[in-house]
């Protein structure tokens, strides 16, 4: 077992993470030409009320005090990875509890994303498809238990295994309070990303544009932003400049 006892916690502030999922690109409102623009707010407020989706996302809030969860800009954001945890977990979850993921720069969301929707397609061995997905930018802030500093053992970060770091990540929350682990990033190069055990630490989210992951049958070749058409994944170089 990594020794979890030695790895210290650091003070992180980041204004604009970075986090990829999935979406449905909304190429026309739900009310559009049912009401007036400046209505569609208001309705939209009035229909998640009594949806199933916005209703289980929002039930991720019970496991915590009230005060520990996400509040005010783009809460049900925060607060979903919690409520849908995936059964057999991630790096840092085992499917018992979530923890909101995130790059601290675009490159590196997407780096880490392009590698798990690769292995998607590979392993239910989809033909050639476009994934849409759509970037959240947050603000996080707080103390993080930091593997850049300190490694108690390489296989916390394997490429293609969480047998060491899902009971790593256990025992720091079994130990003790852990709002998370910041960690290099295991896909891109320099990087570096957040797993966020306690929502409150993130505020501010926003959507603030949508992507396309092209896949051709074996591999992910391209990354587009869909309302720019703005190739995102070149084969060198920066990415380019938000618009």
């Amino acid at each position: 077992m990594a020794a979890a006892a030695a790895v210290q916690a650091s003070r992180i502030t980041w204004s604009q993470s970075q986090r990829v999922i999935a979406t449905r690109f909304p190429s026309k409102h739900l009310f559009e030409g049912v009401a007036a623009q400046d209505d569609w707010d208001n309705l939209e407020r009035l229909a998640n009320l009594t949806s199933p989706r916005v209703q289980q996302s929002e039930s991720g809030w019970g496991m915590f005090k009230a005060t520990d969860c996400a509040t005010g800009e783009g809460a049900s954001l925060i607060m979903a990875p919690f409520a849908y945890r995936h059964a057999d977990g991630s790096r840092f979850t085992d499917g018992t509890y979530g923890a909101y993921y995130a790059g601290r720069d675009l490159k590196t969301a997407i780096d880490e994303t392009v590698y798990h929707a690769e292995k998607f397609a590979r392993d239910s061995r989809l033909p050639p498809i476009t994934f849409e997905k759509q970037v959240l930018e947050a603000r996080i802030a707080g103390a993080f238990h930091d593997l850049r500093k300190s490694l108690p053992d390489k296989k916390i970060l394997s490429k293609d295994s969480y047998a060491v770091s899902q009971p790593f990540a256990r025992k720091l929350r079994e130990r003790g309070h852990s709002n998370g682990i910041v960690y290099p990033s295991v896909r891109s190069a320099g990087g570096e990303c957040v797993a966020v055990f306690l929502p409150r630490l993130v505020t501010d989210c926003r959507r603030t544009r949508y992507l396309a992951y092209v896949w051709d049958g074996t591999a992910i070749t391209q990354v587009y932003e869909m309302s720019a058409v703005q190739a995102l994944k070149p084969k060198a170089g920066k990415l380019p400049k938000k618009r």
